[in-house]
């Protein structure tokens, strides 16, 4: 072959080379597969994600951080992110969306994300709630998950599991509806819990993916509730889990204990009684556990670390924490959570178990540095008014015992698309509801008294309720602890209504006349319930002397709640609902729906609002916007 010859064979074979990576089906694009859509190329380096509200939109947004310090944050530009879930080796990640459609129903959205490019892969969208939390294989190439479909309070819907690999297949996996998937253990075995209703217990099992068959040789053993109890090394081949010894009865103990998986017996990590210990964590290599310990209050969780070849136990962090995972032998993840903030994490801690170094992520400073706000203060027109959580407060209690939670509140015009900042209220963190009339928003202080907040002079005033005297400790008989506001008329509910329910009582307040009208002097006494975690207002309907609450509890897995009717007429109480559930398994008589999806007419446009906390334009359902809505005017 001559030299022009060999040449012209060589450039044709690149363009073939070239043709064969940019077809489709090598980019994934096969029937029954999901696709990707790929961004820009970068290179492969580790970065862990993490969820923070949009200085823009307040939309929750994912993020990625890079392990190294060489590194830049990286803005993925993905809204609307309800869970995300990294590859151990922290090179993609699965994340979910959720949308809200027309009727009501809370559709979810699963992708896969790669770290690199920033490409996406849809993976299953519309379907159910994603119960369980996604399980990646130790060598990042394949996970599990799963979907509930057809879930009420009288019906516990159906679980599917899946299997998805890196051959970009998803398969459908013969597990039970009612078996948990705690993880892998090995390549080709998961392991299962089911609940064991007849011993208050789970019982322990295997799942082979390669015959599609399980098993549950531990289905005698005991073990504390929730997967969080279990965790496996990356091989499979050693665990760590909660051993309960009574601990639900008050006489015993739970113990951590490491061993091989799948045997009983094994290594006492620590011991406590139910609630003190939780959630351990092993090292990919089977050597270290990471567990949280209650010290002294709610609030105050030392993270514990433990080797077990050396016998070190000490603590790594203290605070409103909770430990997360492995990065790998030596780093570790964990949570920070705000006092009288949100719920979820505000901070994350990448603390190094032997030298005791950390690295912080600021989830919110961090956010901006990509995002920046740029609304400007003020109010418009034709607005939209709602509240969320103040992502950069200075989490300082306005007293010892109730937790100062502030909240932002904001205007949000539809047609501009522009969130102006309107002022910041601080309101009770026990006590979460917020409420609008007469162009004011009402709230309950942390020293338990009722309060509004002016839109126009954006001044706060105290409510002059008789007989409710501000605290500087926990609420208690003369506090506000629940309430609901209609025109010129407040329903409230004071005095210890949670837990013991030893002084509660429901009063109707007249902002006109500055008139207070006892309806029930003790309601704990009208509704004879059995438990008592708490009543909570759910409807207020003056005009028909109506109110309706909620009355919930449980403890140890098992839950319950009950609907009642109040008439303010007559003092006649109704129960309409009651039902019972252990670990999350409702069984329920017959009921109303109480809270549904509400659309209300703001403008032109219609805002479809939902009990999530979140509301969107109904011109643009995938476009959520996070916080309480209170009105539209």
């Amino acid at each position: 072959m001559n030299r022009e010859s060999s040449l012209l064979l060589t450039a044709f074979v690149s363009i073939l080379v070239v043709l064969a990576f940019s077809s489709p089906n090598n980019l994934g694009y096969l029937p029954g597969r999901p696709s990707f859509v790929s961004k820009t190329q970068e290179k492969d380096i580790p970065y862990y994600p993490f969820i923070a509200p949009s200085p823009l939109t307040n939309s929750p947004s994912l993020y990625l951080h890079p392990i190294s310090e060489s590194e830049t944050i990286k803005k993925t530009g993905l809204r609307n992110i309800e869970k995300v879930w990294a590859s151990p080796d922290l090179k993609s990640s699965v994340y979910v969306t959720g949308s809200i459609n027309d009727s009501g129903r809370y559709l979810s959205n699963l992708f896969l994300l790669k770290h690199n490019n920033l490409s996406s892969r849809s993976i299953i969208s519309g379907a159910g709630s994603l119960m369980q939390e996604v399980k990646w294989s130790p060598d990042s190439q394949k996970f599990v998950f799963s979907t509930l479909e057809g879930a009420t309070f009288e019906e516990d819907g159906t679980t599917t599991w899946y299997l998805y690999d890196s051959n970009n297949l998803l398969e459908k996996l013969d597990i039970d509806s009612k078996n948990n998937v705690v993880g892998f253990a090995g390549p080709d075995k998961l392991l299962l819990t089911a609940d064991d209703v007849s011993s208050r217990g789970q019982k322990i099992g295997f799942y082979y993916l390669s015959t599609k068959t399980s098993d549950f040789p531990l289905s005698q053993e005991q073990f504390v509730f929730g997967d969080l109890q279990f965790s496996l090394s990356a091989e499979g081949d050693k665990w760590s889990f909660h051993r309960n010894n009574n601990a639900l009865n008050g006489a015993g103990k739970v113990e951590i204990i490491v061993t091989k998986t799948g045997e009983r017996n094994g290594l006492s990590v620590d011991s406590g009684r139910w609630a003190e210990i939780q959630g351990s964590v092993i090292s990919p290599d089977g050597t270290r556990v990471v567990y949280e310990k209650r010290l002294s209050g709610q609030f105050d969780v030392g993270i514990m670390f433990y080797d077990l070849i050396s016998g070190q136990r000490r603590q790594l962090a203290r605070g409103h924490l909770g430990p997360k995972r492995w990065i790998d032998n030596d780093k570790f993840v964990i949570n920070m959570y705000e006092l009288g903030g949100t719920f979820s994490p505000a901070k994350t801690i990448i603390v190094d178990v032997l030298s005791g170094l950390n690295q912080v992520i600021d989830h919110y400073a961090l956010a901006k540095t990509v995002e920046p706000e740029t609304v400007p203060s003020g109010i418009s027109t034709t607005q939209v008014i709602y509240a969320h959580e103040n992502h950069e407060q200075s989490p300082k209690p306005e007293n010892d015992s109730n937790l100062l939670e502030e909240y932002v509140i904001k205007n949000f015009n539809p047609a501009t698309k522009t969130h102006r900042v309107l002022g910041i209220i601080p309101n009770n963190f026990f006590t979460e509801r917020l409420q609008f009339s007469n162009n004011k928003i009402f709230f309950i202080s942390p020293a338990g008294e009722l309060k509004n907040f002016d839109l126009e002079s954006k001044q706060i005033s105290t409510v002059p309720i008789p007989g409710i005297v501000p605290t500087d400790k926990y609420l208690n008989p003369n506090s506000v602890v629940d309430m609901m506001v209609k025109g010129d008329l407040i329903a409230y509910q004071k005095g210890e209504c949670e837990e013991s329910l030893t002084q509660c009582s429901f009063h109707e307040f007249d902002l006109k006349k500055q008139t207070d009208r006892v309806i029930f002097d003790d309601i704990a006494e009208k509704i004879k319930s059995r438990l008592f975690n708490g009543l909570r207002l759910i409807d207020y309907d003056p005009a028909k002397n109506h109110a309706r609450i909620s009355q919930a509890g449980g403890d140890a897995g098992w839950s319950y709640q009950s609907i009642y009717d109040l008439s303010l007429s007559t003092g006649q109480v109704s129960l309409i609902r009651s039902c019972d559930s252990f670990n999350g398994k409702w069984n329920c008589s017959p009921r109303e729906d109480i809270e549904e999806s509400d659309i209300r007419k703001c403008g032109e446009d219609e805002i479809i609002v939902d009990t999530n906390q979140r509301f969107h334009l109904k011109r643009e359902p995938n476009e959520s916007y996070f916080g309480q809505f209170l009105a539209c005017i």
